[in-house]
């Protein structure tokens, strides 16, 4: 199915196309709908085996999490488990959207040094850790203006929720700049390929029926889906 401008598309990163203003190709970024929603409704929109769907849970009366997959696009090209979300078709989850935790020091776009906060990390299938034994993901925060070279946030190799949240697909990085003044400054997640620490393979993979091991390449229209933040010293 060819990409579309305006709405869904079932292709690899690699062939969609990003040119244009940066609003125009961050918007566009995973073959999301552009225009559709806002940026943080539209971060719980997912490629499944079924087609496009959006996931909600919600806490069960019985006890426990009910997941909801609300088809957006219902959408499967024929021949069995050969899918969109298929190698032969959109492949293995994309990096579509980066977003701040909840946690900073002014509930917008400051963080405060020596106190730990989040940057979560968005795809456009869900994901999970196919083996647990596997070293944390490092994601580079890069200083724009005062501060102290760069920042690193990690992301242990767990599927509970409190290591990949939002519709299965949202994989939470944590940073905790040291309690110096140094560490206070402007930072930004720039494009780059997030990268495993330590030894052994990292193992994060769709969990559609596939199980193709995620894209973490983080391109530059999806860098620019968060702007630069603030880290503050407060003595």
């Amino acid at each position: 199915m060819a990409e579309n401008r305006g709405g869904f598309g079932f292709s690899k990163e690699t062939k969609q196309s990003l040119l244009g203003a940066n609003t125009d190709a961050t918007n566009r970024a995973g073959y999301r709908p552009y225009n559709f929603d806002t940026k943080a409704k539209r971060r719980d929109v997912i490629l499944t085996d079924k087609g496009w769907v959006r996931r909600t849970h919600t806490n069960s009366v019985h006890g426990g999490v009910r997941q909801k997959d609300e088809i957006l696009v219902a959408a499967h090209p024929g021949g069995g488990s050969n899918s969109y979300a298929s190698a032969a078709h959109a492949g293995g989850p994309d990096i579509c959207d980066i977003f701040l935790g909840s946690n900073t020091a002014d509930g917008a776009t400051n963080f405060v040094t020596g106190t730990d906060f989040e940057i979560k990390v968005v795809f456009n299938e869900p994901v999970a850790h196919t083996n647990l034994v596997a070293p944390r993901l490092k994601l580079v925060l890069a200083n724009t203006a005062s501060g102290q070279n760069s920042l690193t946030a990690n992301a242990s190799a767990v599927n509970s929720n409190t290591g990949i949240t939002g519709a299965n697909n949202t994989l939470v990085f944590k940073c905790k700049p040291a309690s110096n003044a140094n560490r206070a400054g402007t930072y930004k997640v720039g494009a780059q390929t997030i990268v495993k620490l330590g030894t052994g393979t990292a193992n994060l993979a769709s969990l559609n029926s596939n199980r193709i091991t995620a894209n973490l390449v983080i391109n530059a229209a999806v860098s620019n889906s968060l702007a630069e933040f603030t880290i503050e010293h407060t003595s």
